[in-house]
């Protein structure tokens, strides 16, 4: 036998990185020392805690000299203001963490982030100011109004110089910016400029995600800042494009990270099944197209077969994460509304029949039931409702013909007085109040959904809206019909 060594090797020594935040060194793995939060830890929904004194805690911030807070009062003002409320009307409880911890963070460093920001904030006081007060002026006629155009012309032109420098290489940040101009022209009404930004932005995901990109500057996929963009950013583009899809003419493309299998983990969270539910959904609109659209009869099975497996897909989520309902909090309430309108929309997809919608009338009175809840947990300042209720309610009072249901739909649309992206409550309310009108004229009494014909039944809109003389155009098509009715103006 041979005799044991008397010095055995030992692993040569080594010093511990002081580089990273506490968990990812208790999970040892690379940080990527973002502040206050790292990608690592924003990307799985953990907490970041860094250690005190911790040397690298500036070391972002001190990249650029144009981090600092802006000697501006102004410009603090509407960044304040955004930070406070403007940032809760732009994200649903699944996004919140995206805009109070990422964007505010991306901003300290990025100016054409920071301008975006500002911009924002000025045009939501803008607005905020012409439901409240007695000003007869117009938003944009406004001086607040005035500054957010100025503030998003600097945004515009800091983008352009960004995407020059950095290329490929700063492609997060130019995606940002693309949320933030969508935002901006959906709360100034400018829809069909959002749509152009929206489509612009989700070429460029598509582009990366596809790997089509320059190889000089492109962002791996085995990068943080990959994993940033596909949890945090894709999914924010994902949700924008099927918010778009009730309101524009153009159906919007829905990007490769829409179309991904789905296997639901034991354990429920309450942003994982958000983020589930809304790619069931993207998995409903994929390539641009709805069902409907088709004119080949040869497709009728792979449509009918399509609408089972989502409906199934459905199903298995509710049974999965049926845990997240126990809870009465705003985000349980929230994400069962969405629940039940996605079941709607897909059982209602493969045709454009009105009566199919009779069906769901116990759906529609749960929705304005817990949109009603909500609704005074916001008045009450009792808590901040994290869904948009406005294009909800907007569907529920345009296809559910219970006369009861739908009219406290409108109340509630109504009782928001408020802008939720692209839509403002009074026009909208409005809009349905019309609608609601041309089926039900000639009628006596409305008691119960088949008291609405068929024929007097809306089946397509078109609408034209102009925010600041505060009027719309419409025109309808009945069912049945083939022709258009002539166009009707309404005021609020």
């Amino acid at each position: 036998m041979d005799p044991i060594p008397k010095n055995p090797r030992k692993r040569a020594k080594h010093t511990r990185s002081r580089l990273g935040c506490r968990v990812c060194r208790i999970r040892r793995i690379r940080c990527d020392n973002t502040h206050p939060t790292c990608l690592k830890c924003s990307s799985t929904g953990r907490k970041c805690e860094w250690y005190l004194g911790d040397s690298t805690s500036l070391c972002i911030i001190q990249r650029s000299p144009s981090n600092a807070l802006s000697d501006d009062a102004l410009e603090n003002r509407f960044l304040d203001f955004f930070r406070q409320n403007t940032l809760y009307h732009l994200s649903g409880s699944c996004e919140i963490d995206f805009w109070t911890r990422i964007v505010l963070q991306v901003s300290e460093r990025e100016p054409c982030v920071r301008y975006g920001l500002v911009a924002l904030g000025s045009l939501h006081e803008a607005f905020q100011d012409e439901h409240f007060s007695d000003s007869r002026l117009f938003p944009h006629e406004t001086q607040f109004g005035q500054y957010a155009w100025m503030y998003y012309i600097r945004a515009i032109e800091l983008l352009n110089t960004h995407i020059l420098v950095e290329g490929w290489n700063g492609v997060e940040v130019a995606l940002l910016c693309c949320i933030l101009c969508v935002g901006f022209e959906w709360l100034r009404g400018c829809y069909g400029v959002a749509e152009g930004h929206l489509q612009s932005g989700l070429t460029i995901l598509n582009q990366w995600l596809e790997g089509k990109g320059p190889e000089s500057g492109y962002v791996s996929y085995s990068s943080a800042r990959a994993d940033f963009m596909l949890s945090q950013i894709a999914p924010v583009f994902s949700r924008l494009a099927l918010r778009a899809r009730t309101f524009i003419a153009t159906p919007v493309p829905c990007t490769a990270l829409l179309v991904s299998e789905h296997r639901f983990p034991p354990v429920p969270a309450l942003k994982d099944a958000r983020d589930e539910l809304y790619g069931i959904l993207g998995q409903s609109c994929m390539n641009g197209t709805s069902y409907r659209s088709s004119t080949y009869p040869t497709w009728s099975a792979t449509k009918e077969t399509k609408q089972s497996q989502l409906l199934n897909l459905l199903s298995e989520w509710y049974d999965t994460r049926s845990m997240v309902f126990s809870s009465t909090n705003p985000d349980s309430v929230s994400l069962l509304i969405s629940y039940t309108m996605i079941v709607i929309m897909v059982g209602t997809s493969l045709s454009t029949d009105q009566m199919q919608f009779d069906r769901y009338e116990d759906q529609f009175g749960l929705i304005v039931h817990l949109a009603d809840i909500l609704s005074s947990l916001n008045n009450s300042h009792s808590a901040s409702v994290p869904i948009e209720l406005v294009p909800i309610l907007y569907y529920v009072a345009l296809k559910c013909r219970h006369p009861l249901a739908r009219r406290r739909a409108v109340s509630l649309i109504s009782a928001c007085g408020r802008r939720e992206s692209p839509w403002d409550s009074d026009a909208t309310a409005r809009i349905v109040r019309e609608v609601i009108a041309i089926e039900e004229e000639g009628v006596a009494l409305v008691v119960e959904p088949s008291d609405v014909m068929p024929f007097a039944r809306v089946n397509r809109l078109w609408v034209w809206t102009n925010l600041d003389n505060r009027k719309s155009d419409l025109k309808c098509r009945r069912q049945g019909d083939q022709h258009w009715t002539e166009s009707r103006v309404v005021t609020w």
